[in-house]
């Protein structure tokens, strides 16, 4: 009996390495991962803040101290495409080119001086509260190149961004919180405004802008093609908004150009900005 023990436990041995593999466990799957590419539309909104650096403005004679000027923020469209590329289950690339409009603004108070006339030819400087607030709005053509991490479907995505300038619009308005007062903005002429008015518009010394962007999201499959993407991420502005230092001639509303009697301001070109962005889009895998 023993000497039959051996090759019989030699030939189950046999049978068993010749027999079909088992089944594949299917509470784990095997999936076999290969390159995916995939397009991807986006919308959502840039939460812009301005570093005035140190003033979006430089102060004029006669003006009080204020930190209106050193800081701003506001919220904007951004519209965005991704050709996107994923070489396995946890690296990609990411193109994507963004419709990114930015804007900032504030308004305050501050206590400046206005002249008025004594009744015997003499000056008396005054102080006199005004309002003031302004506006910057900026549109770009963002083009980004994104390194991305995968973990199962939460990503991360960094990398440069250039942004070219399209459009600008920026504003500034005053006006004397005392209407009653005898004050106003142009003393000793036939100008009696009491508000003040200047924009910069046009595409004009504007600077192509880089920086770097990151962020993270997460892939909501709806179908074995499409899925629903949220994701936020921080663009940290690297350069300044414009090229050079500019004038804005503040006049009564509704003036013209030959308008005489303006306040001039100079513009800081040494304005940065940086945004949050919130976005809601869709992948397609193709």
């Amino acid at each position: 009996m023993k000497k039959l023990l051996l090759p019989l436990l030699l030939i189950l041995a046999g049978s068993i390495a010749f027999a079909d593999p088992p089944d594949e466990d299917v509470h784990r799957p095997y999936i076999p991962r290969r390159g995916q590419l995939y397009a991807q539309f986006d919308l959502g909104f840039n939460l812009t803040s301005l570093n005035g650096n140190d003033e979006v403005r430089l102060r004029n004679a006669g003006e009080g101290p204020t930190r209106l000027f050193e800081s701003g923020s506001g919220l904007a469209p951004l519209i965005s495409a991704t050709i996107g590329y994923e070489f396995n289950s946890v690296f990609g690339v990411a193109f994507r080119a963004d419709v990114d409009m930015r804007g900032a603004s504030n308004s305050g108070t501050s206590i400046d001086t206005c002249m008025l006339q004594d009744g015997q030819g003499g000056v008396i400087p005054t102080p006199i509260d005004i309002d003031k607030d302004y506006s910057l709005d900026l549109t770009y053509l963002s083009l980004s190149a994104l390194a991305t991490l995968r973990f199962d479907n939460l990503f991360f995505f960094a990398g440069p961004t250039v942004s070219l300038p399209l459009s600008r619009n920026f504003t500034e308005n005053e006006a004397i919180v005392d209407q009653e007062s005898p004050c106003i903005f142009f003393p000793f002429t036939t100008d009696s405004s009491k508000t003040i008015t200047g924009s910069l518009t046009g595409s004009g010394n504007i600077l192509q802008r880089a920086s770097i962007k990151i962020g993270a999201g997460y892939t909501i499959p709806l179908t074995p093609r499409i899925s629903l993407v949220p994701q936020l991420a921080y663009d940290f502005g690297l350069t300044n908004v414009f090229d050079v230092p500019e004038i804005n001639a503040l006049t009564r509303p509704g003036a013209d150009a030959a308008t005489p009697q303006t306040l001039p301001t100079i513009v800081n070109p040494e304005m940065r900005l940086s945004s949050l962005q919130a976005t809601i889009g869709l992948r397609i895998n193709l």
